[in-house]
């Protein structure tokens, strides 16, 4: 009989949390629920609880939060390296804690695209050279060359920071997304709908979307997209979808529970996700968990090759409207529900838990 491993505490710098949407806040939920199981006692600060606070008093109060929960801990987890990865590195630093970063995505070309000051892919992006311009390129290459080790969730990540950030590749660890167990949520009615499930951002391209989609919906009679998710971009889409007549064909939501979103995915004929780079999308891994197909701009970070007729260019939007419908057509739609189907990817929860759990007792140990 095996002996138990020895419990050890971290803190977990965690910039969102349930009901917040996305990435970070369903790992962070999940996380602080499964790591106690395998000895790993769990301790959260998240920095979304602050934002009523201004800009400057809420990173100081931020900061004192994560330093005071920090004492006494063996880690510091940081799950991004913009709201909390600064208070990860200097708790760390000045506690001499491991630092663990997971990074789901791109910071610097994120935050101009969120900002809508560049309108390209992170891969055309970084090969221009205009990352070295940027002060935040140089601070989260500084996080990043401190961190003990790094977590990233595609291959397509890593040599993003491999290659433009100089990190060595050994410090990486990718651990890809998980594919969700279905859940019976009991009886959902079908909707002819088109579903998109995030932030409201510029980046995500919902404006060539919600006119692409449109351009659709009027020749498919009866069919809608549904966009569910808030964000900066909601008044100017809300008045795109008034000023183009789309109020039938286009539904913006808004942030709705976990529940109706899951709700929302077994419903829907399929997913979309037109970003300019799309990173790992938890709502098309839902969907695809739920026999769902979808459409996925074409730099993207999904671990498996997805065929042609289900990728788009995400700054045509004459493409993602031919892509979709062909989708949405008899063959498309058939061809594309058969190769979700047939898809090989096991990616659970546990394995994802049990893959943190193992780098993490290692880093302690180290």
């Amino acid at each position: 009989m095996s002996a138990k491993p020895a419990p050890i505490t971290i803190v977990i710098a965690a910039p969102l949390f349930p009901p917040d949407p996305g990435g970070p806040a369903l790992h962070a939920a999940q996380y602080a629920e499964a790591f106690p199981g395998h000895a790993v006692r769990v301790r959260i600060v998240v920095f979304s609880k602050l934002l009523w606070l201004p800009f400057g008093i809420r990173h100081a109060v931020y900061l004192g939060q994560l330093f005071w929960a920090a004492i006494g801990t063996q880690m510091v987890y940081a799950l991004d390296t913009n709201s909390t990865g600064w208070a990860a590195f200097m708790v760390a630093f000045v506690l001499r804690k491991k630092l663990l970063l997971r990074i789901g995505g791109d910071l610097l070309w994120e935050r101009l695209a969120e900002l809508g000051r560049i309108n390209c892919s992170m891969q055309e992006y970084y090969l221009e050279g205009r990352h070295t311009r940027s002060l935040l390129y140089w601070t989260v290459k500084l996080a990043l060359h401190r961190a003990d080790r790094i977590i990233v969730p595609s291959i397509f990540l890593l040599q993003i920071y491999t290659q433009y950030y100089g990190v060595p590749e050994e410090r990486f660890q990718v651990i890809p997304n998980p594919l969700p167990p279905k859940k019976d949520i009991g009886y959902v009615a079908a909707e002819q709908t088109i579903l998109f499930a995030s932030r409201l951002v510029p980046y995500k391209n919902i404006e060539r979307m919600i006119r692409a989609a449109g351009k659709v919906a009027e020749k498919k009679s009866g069919v809608r997209l549904l966009v569910c998710g808030s964000g900066p971009e909601e008044q100017k889409l809300r008045d795109v979808i008034e000023r183009e007549g789309l109020q039938q064909q286009v539904e913006l939501r808004g942030l709705l529970p976990e529940a109706e979103v899951l709700q929302a995915t077994q419903a829907c004929l399929l997913t979309l996700a037109p970003a300019l780079t799309e990173f790992h999308p938890n709502y098309v891994l839902r969907g695809i968990r739920y026999g769902k197909p979808f459409l996925i701009s074409r730099e993207h970070g999904l671990p498996f090759v997805i065929p042609e007729f289900m990728l788009c260019t995400p700054t045509d939007e004459n493409d993602i409207a031919a892509k979709l419908e062909y989708l949405l057509s008899e063959e498309g739609y058939l061809k594309a529900k058969q190769w979700v189907a047939t898809l090989d990817y096991t990616q659970s929860w546990d394995d994802v838990v049990r893959d943190n759990v193992t780098l993490i007792r290692e880093l302690a140990a180290s």
